[in-house]
């Protein structure tokens, strides 16, 4: 059986790589014409891309082993609904899942981020960051 993660080679494992693809470095070597220069630069653009999603994705991966598997509830909801019936359960809070789950971000460089806002109801909810 294939372990999914082993498909993906740990981040300390892989060379250190160029900043610039090779078939650029060459190009570039060759004085070429401000049209060639433009064609340069966007596979450029898309080498650097696919290399920041892979990555991304090695980082991911390592995140993922590095996740408790669990994280204890620490709340507890108890209330009459409005049918009558009473309600229990209890959750994780927000502190005690960014608590469990935080070493494991910033060891592998991820970062959480929301900003408030305010719906038109009154409500406040973290809207995505762009």
């Amino acid at each position: 059986m294939t372990d999914e993660h082993s498909l993906i080679p740990r981040a300390d494992t892989v060379p250190a790589r160029t900043i610039m693809h090779p078939a650029v470095e060459r190009l570039l070597a060759a004085n070429p014409t401000a049209e060639t220069l433009r064609e340069i630069l966007a596979l450029q653009r898309d080498w650097e891309a696919g290399e920041a999603k892979r990555a991304y994705t090695r980082a991911l991966v390592e995140l993922r082993r590095d996740l408790p598997a669990w994280i204890h509830r620490d709340q507890k909801v108890d209330f009459t609904g409005t049918s009558g019936r009473r309600v229990q359960y209890t959750h994780a809070s927000l502190a005690a899942t960014m608590e469990a789950v935080l070493p494991a971000l910033t060891a592998h460089g991820f970062s959480l981020a929301w900003t408030p806002a305010i719906d038109p109801k009154g409500g406040v909810h973290a809207s995505e960051n762009p």
